[in-house]
């Protein structure tokens, strides 16, 4: 992303080192696993519950548009009021020039969300009928989906939510989606690979822009292999009796340098 401010949204925190929970975006338990809403068969909050007069639920302060421009625009601030130390130095002063452009929370966004934090583009895609949310969509160029899950039940791609998304029509963003075997071939969470295989389906169906991506192992010479999602899968064991496997979690992991190359 030449050129771009890059703004890394931390989990609201974190159960021991491993569970990433997202509670400022959507309910979860203790580990960080999304609540029955985020998981239901619907998963698609209706226009009426954004409307004007609409009576405040238990999740209206989680709407994930209004609480990621927030965050933004708390970020420019505070980066305004205090410069990291050698912001200058690096030639992104921000009194002027290169710094002040990187600021400016107007600028066409990409949003990139990565395994269990697909969840804030899984709350997104929930409450496509929010202003907040269409706002948000109208400037947003692309969004990618790096290797979606999490450790409940269902929910890792939401594809009963693309109708609506289809309805922004060119306003609609590109989505992206990026997938390894640790998540698609888990053998303890087979839901994943076959909500993955829905989702994409639906992105052909309703003929919206899309590109998917599946990323093989690393070959030994360091090189790298990506096939379609209808290409076959590396025949790698990602998953023991025990677990996932050590290769498992470095496929999954390379995936955040990877998708951009």
């Amino acid at each position: 992303f030449d050129g771009a401010a890059v703004w890394v949204v931390r989990p609201a925190r974190f159960y021991r080192p491993t569970f990433a929970a997202y509670d400022n975006f959507c309910k979860c338990n203790l580990i960080g696993t999304p609540d029955k809403e985020m998981t239901g068969m619907s998963a698609l909050l209706p226009a009426s519950a954004f409307a004007d007069g609409a009576a405040p639920d238990a999740t209206k302060h989680l709407r994930a548009a209004e609480h990621l421009q927030a965050l933004l625009e708390g970020g420019a601030q505070r980066l305004r009021e205090e410069p990291p130390e050698g912001v200058e130095r690096l030639g992104l002063g921000l009194e002027g020039g290169a710094g002040v452009e990187l600021l400016d929370l107007e600028r066409p966004l990409v949003l990139v969300a990565f395994s269990k934090g697909c969840l804030v583009l899984h709350r997104l895609m929930m409450e496509l009928h929010a202003p907040a949310t269409r706002q948000l969509l109208a400037r947003t160029c692309e969004v990618h989906w790096l290797d979606s899950g999490h450790n409940g039940k269902r929910g890792a791609w939401p594809s009963r939510s693309l109708q609506v998304w289809k309805e922004l029509g060119d306003a609609a963003p590109k989505i992206y989606v990026h997938t390894t075997d640790y998540q698609l071939q888990d053998e303890g969470r087979p839901w994943i690979g076959q909500e993955h295989e829905n989702f994409v389906n639906a992105l052909v169906a309703l003929k919206i822009d899309n590109a998917v991506t599946h990323y093989e192992a690393s070959e030994p010479d360091g090189g790298h292999s990506n096939t379609t999602a209808s290409s076959r899968r590396s025949s790698a064991a990602l998953s023991t009796a025990g677990g996932v496997s050590d290769e498992g979690l470095r496929q999954h992991f390379e995936l955040l340098y990877r998708f951009r190359r």
